[in-house]
């Protein structure tokens, strides 16, 4: 069963977006677009390959927006990798098709907890 779940972006905590973007100017990204998100308490910044020849992957470089807030987890963890979001036409038509495709002992070991869905700019589904 083909899930139809492209992949968005890939997002990245940083303790500070300023002090990493080099590192990812450097391998060649560019901005594409940034936001503040007061619902998720981050203020996020889209990059993409410059380069059209690479594969365009779109990165999402998080911060909080104060002291403490939602990346402190993985970031006290040494965590970079802090989700990836796919597209979707439907999430709960994707969750049934998941689900679905599951055998029996994967859905057992699967939560999926809905709370955590939610639309970009951090409206709840």
């Amino acid at each position: 069963m083909n899930l139809e779940l492209p992949i968005h972006h890939i997002g990245v905590a940083t303790h500070k977006i300023s002090d990493e973007l080099f590192y990812y100017k450097a391998l060649g990204f560019v901005c594409e677009d940034e936001f503040v998100d007061k619902t998720q308490g981050v203020r996020g910044l889209f990059l993409v390959s410059s380069n059209i020849q690479m594969p365009q992957y779109r990165l999402e470089l998080l911060e909080n927006l104060e002291a403490n807030g939602p990346l402190d987890n993985y970031l006290q963890n040494h965590t970079k990798m802090y989700h990836i979001a796919y597209e979707t036409q439907s999430i709960e038509k994707s969750v049934e098709n998941l689900f679905a495709s599951l055998d029996y002992q994967n859905k057992l070991n699967l939560e999926i907890d809905k709370s955590y869905m939610l639309r970009g700019g951090g409206e709840k589904l």
